[in-house]
């Protein structure tokens, strides 16, 4: 079922308007799919409200929210393999437990090909200052995403724990570094068997994540988890050092939310990311939410 739902999760750009801050929706490519840059201003053929961003129907793995101010949503897509970019540069990752190394692969000739498809008037939208900052990114060690389905929430009580209920998606989400900060994300996926590059944006969440990392650093022995509740478009993250009942939402950019988000999206932010919420209490959060979703997928 999740490789089945991943079909909407690769390249239908963002669109936000001024007062949207959580706002992302992908349609599937193929390998004959050119790459697609969205204007801030929006517009455009395959564009998206927040409201439609949703499973469309059983084969769609339903949409990611993109944590972004309007200044930086853009998503480039395209469904492009190792062989179609152009390696520049030092860019590989060092090999990391448990990420096959075709993914890192995928990652490192994906990436100049997305960065060389940014205009020069586009590149703030992806959290980058110059084509000189572009020249000089990194990439960082990948996470994989990982998911809350609506079965799983549905069996959880009060006493589940964060592995119990969580599914593990085939995708990898790449910081991409500059000077040690990720400006950006690289989304690589698995397509007919074939590990690809498949996005490139999420400047919030790359935002965001630096403040995460910062908290719980790998130097002092944390591995903090993305977790994506496709149906109630929000990120989460879990610290598995810490204990298995914590899941704690990715906090929005600074701004008020848009009155068509689920108001326990805005009530939920923690202060600093050092402050862990309680996954049986996240849990209740999300029910109703997702329950809504379920039943008006249209909305």
């Amino acid at each position: 079922m999740l490789n089945k739902k991943r079909s909407i999760l690769i390249g239908l750009p963002v669109l936000l308007a001024v007062a949207c801050l959580l706002e992302l929706q992908l349609h599937p490519t193929s390998s004959s799919t050119p790459p697609v840059v969205s204007n801030a201003s929006g517009g455009g053929a395959g564009t998206a409200t927040l409201s439609s961003m949703r499973p469309a129907n059983a084969a769609a793995k339903a949409s990611l929210p993109s944590h972004s101010p309007a200044s930086q949503q853009s998503v480039l897509a395209g469904g492009l393999g190792a062989t179609n970019a152009k390696p520049a540069g030092p860019l590989k990752p060092p090999p990391a437990p448990g990420v096959p190394s075709e993914v890192l692969d995928a990652a490192t000739t994906g990436l100049p090909f997305f960065l060389e498809k940014i205009p020069p008037s586009a590149q703030q939208l992806y959290g980058f200052a110059s084509t000189d900052e572009m020249s000089a990114a990194q990439l960082g060690t990948p996470l994989q995403m990982h998911t809350l389905t609506p079965a799983a929430l549905q069996k959880s009580s009060s006493s589940s724990t964060v592995s119990s209920l969580l599914s593990d998606t085939t995708m990898w989400f790449f910081p991409v570094l500059l000077q040690r900060q990720s400006k950006a994300m690289l989304v690589v996926d698995q397509e007919g068997g074939t590990w690809k590059a498949v996005s490139l944006g999420y400047a919030g969440l790359g935002h965001e994540l630096n403040q995460l990392l910062a908290e719980w650093p790998e130097s002092k022995g944390f591995h903090p988890q993305l977790v994506a509740v496709f149906q109630a478009k929000q990120f989460y993250f879990t610290v598995r050092e810490v204990d298995d009942f914590n899941l704690t939402p990715l906090r929005l950019p600074t701004g008020q939310p848009s009155s068509a988000m689920p108001a326990f999206a805005a009530q939920s932010q923690p202060q600093t990311y050092r402050s862990l919420s309680v996954l049986s209490k996240t849990l209740d959060e999300l029910k109703p939410v997702v329950l809504r979703a379920e039943i008006h997928p249209n909305r």
